[in-house]
């Protein structure tokens, strides 16, 4: 079947009331009072939308003015629903492509808003809001072909029904279409069809409030963005600054979590300040390290970066979501999306980088992005000179504590820190620290007269011992049986010299004299040892080496060490002064120890002896002086280890304290 020709609706005087209103019962009546003698009555005038309706209907938000004013139509006025084209230029979508017969290509219409009634609802269901798109795609088309408000009879699902549609214009432009579907028997309803240019007008009044809030949001922002360096400079110090700048920014884009890196003179990142922090806080956190990470990879790259949360519908996968800072960056945040950009001024130089994290993408994103690029190479300066000119990390906390004080407190810690510069001027010994370790005066090593075997040892190392005291005895079998031969053999040989002799055999009586005498040292030397199986101490004192219960029925060679005792009546303390503090020591210097076995007890002494040279101890260069200590009731033990102070020349007390940090700076800058 095809579609009958649309009727035009038009606004003239010599238009009959019948096409468009029908029987209107209100006009009827004032025709009867024209007919009349007297003045009508007073009357009720029906309007579109009641005034109490569409004083709420103004009163809601941008978004929900239309959709809710198309349904109190519906509900007002009967139909089976309404709906809003959105028209976009079709010369402008279609730029890029070339147009065959040279004719301008068709306006796009768009549906932006469908409002199908209840009982089209009821019925179609999912369904309802598409029917309705179908039955009013042809009349919107050629309401914005013609420009001019036309009535088309159609079907709807199998029904026949009449669409109104209705241009809407914006400065002589048209942006959209109105229609409406209704039964056959409303045909013609101006109530109604004034309702929809009412609702034109509120669509067109909730566009201006949409771009009224739009324009006073980007100045708001931008006049905040002005304001950075006043919410900046108020800090007493760069980290205090760099905090209110995150805070201040944080609330003027509406985020979650705005961090800024600066960079240091050698070029490193360090990250200023983290939004949401009222103070100092620990540098080496996870996150903090995470949003380090990220900066640093756009200072590096010198370009923006812009991740996404993966998964996120209606965006392409970021091409730097992957990256190792990003990757961290979620694990600890978990942002909807972050944007970090490099702070470079005007002449190109690079000053740091800032990152805004946000939980839910927002909705001006590109308006947010285009301030924050334009402001980027204005706060790139202010980050570097507030780095400059505010004091660091260490003075900073003594001026927030300074601003804070009272008159009265500042005075006190005026007086209290000129004390301490007159404190510093005392002349005080200059305490050289080192470690020490108790040896004996003397060392007698008890070492193996002859070759043997160990029978058996009667000490341990620790144990005292007296002079005379049996150590250890050596296995004298062999030496007896050594001994015995031999007497044997020189009772042989004199017997073999006089018998000789006796016969006159004069050489071979001397012969076997002089193998009698040999035998005889032989029997000399057998019997010193046999004399020497037995090792005892030859001193008073305490055993320092030789444990050899484990070595019973070991062999032995002459010189093997086999005891190591020295006397307990004397010690020395070996201590083991820096080769840097060699200087400071004299012989004669008194010297403070305190052992680890006796930390109760501090011992006295003084330098006795300085070594020429230099030692290595473990990993440190030290000499090994030396002081004795007196020990008579043995209570002091060889081995004993602690610490000891020797006492310098006098120097200031602040020449003391800054001497370590003073050779330190010039043995590295050397």
């Amino acid at each position: 079947m095809s579609d009958p020709a649309p009727i035009h609706i038009t606004s003239s005087s010599d238009r009959r009331p019948e096409s468009v209103a029908g029987a209107d019962p209100t006009l009827a009546e004032s025709r009867k009072a024209e007919a009349g003698t007297g003045p009508a009555p007073a009357r009720k005038f029906p309007a579109p939308i009641p005034p109490k309706i569409l004083g709420q209907l103004t009163a809601l938000p941008e978004s929900a003015i239309l959709p809710a004013t198309l349904e109190g139509l519906t509900k007002l006025h009967g139909g089976w629903g309404c709906l809003l084209y959105q028209v976009e230029d079709g010369l402008a979508l279609a730029a890029s492509s070339p147009i065959g017969d040279g004719a301008p290509p068709a306006p796009v219409c768009t549906p932006v808003t469908i409002v199908p009634a209840q009982t089209l609802r009821d019925r179609y269901h999912q369904a309802a809001g598409e029917l309705l798109q179908l039955a009013c795609e042809p009349a919107a088309r050629e309401a914005v072909a013609t420009g001019d408000s036309i009535l088309v009879e159609t079907e709807l699902a199998g029904q026949r029904c009449l669409v109104i549609a209705l241009p809407v214009y914006e400065g002589g432009v048209i942006t959209g279409c109105l229609c409406r579907v209704h039964p056959p028997n409303q045909r013609g309803e101006a109530t109604a069809i004034a309702g929809l240019q009412l609702a034109g007008v509120l669509r067109a009044l909730s566009a201006s409030r949409s771009e009224t809030h739009r324009i006073r949001s980007r100045f708001g922002k931008v006049a905040a963005f002005v304001e950075l360096l006043a919410a900046a400079e108020g800090g007493v110090d760069f980290a205090e600054c760099a905090r209110r700048l995150a805070n201040h920014l944080r609330e003027v884009l509406e985020c979650d979590t705005v961090a800024l890196a600066v960079c240091g003179r050698l070029g490193t990142p360090r990250l200023a300040a983290v939004s949401g922090e009222s103070g100092p806080a620990e540098t080496h956190t996870p996150g903090r390290r995470a949003l380090l990470a990220h900066l640093t990879e756009a200072i590096h790259r010198r370009q923006p970066l812009v991740t996404r949360r993966p998964g996120a519908t209606g965006h392409a996968a970021s091409p730097d979501a992957g990256s190792e800072g990003a990757v961290s960056l979620r694990e600890w945040f978990d942002p909807a999306l972050s944007l970090c950009l490099p702070l470079i001024d005007a002449a190109g130089q690079l000053r740091g980088a800032w990152i805004f994290l946000w939980r839910d993408e927002p909705a001006d994103l590109d308006e947010k992005r285009t301030l924050i690029q334009a402001a980027s190479p204005e706060v790139a300066p202010l980050l570097s000179l507030l780095h400059r000119a505010k004091p660091g990390a260490a003075l900073g906390p003594v001026l927030r504590l300074w601003q804070r004080g009272t008159l009265s407190q500042r005075r006190l810690a005026a007086a209290g820190i000129a004390l301490l510069l007159l404190a510093g001027l005392i002349p005080l010994p200059y305490p050289v620290r080192a470690t020490c370790e108790l040896q004996p005066v003397v060392r007698r090593v008890i070492a193996a007269p002859f070759d043997g075997i160990l029978e058996r040892s009667t000490v341990r190392a620790g144990e005292k011992v007296t002079a005379g005291q049996l150590l250890a005895v050596l296995d004298g079998r062999e030496v007896r049986s050594q001994l015995s031969e031999a007497i044997a053999r020189r009772e042989r040989a004199l017997k073999e010299s006089d018998l000789a002799l006796a016969q006159d055999r004069v050489a071979e009586a001397r012969m076997a004299a002089h193998e009698a005498d040999g035998l005889g040292h032989e029997i000399e030397r057998l019997e010193y040892r046999q004399a020497h199986l037995e090792i005892r101490s030859p001193i008073d004192g305490i055993v320092l080496q030789g444990d050899l219960d484990r070595s019973e029925g070991a062999p032995l060679r002459v010189g093997d060490p086999l005891f190591e005792v020295g006397p307990l009546d004397r010690l020395v303390a070996e201590i083991a002064v820096e080769a840097t503090d060699i200087s400071l020591v004299r012989p004669g210097a008194p010297v403070s120890l305190k052992l680890e076995s006796a930390a109760r007890t501090t011992l006295s002494s003084e330098i006795s002896h300085i070594p020429p040279r230099s030692e290595w101890v473990g990993e440190s260069n030290v000499f090994l002086c030396e002081a004795e200590l007196p020990n008579p009731d043995a209570e002091l033990r060889a081995g004993l280890k602690g610490k000891c102070r020797v006492s310098g020349p006098r120097r200031p007390l602040l020449w003391i304290w800054a001497r370590d940090a003073w050779l330190a700076l010039r043995y590295r800058l050397w």
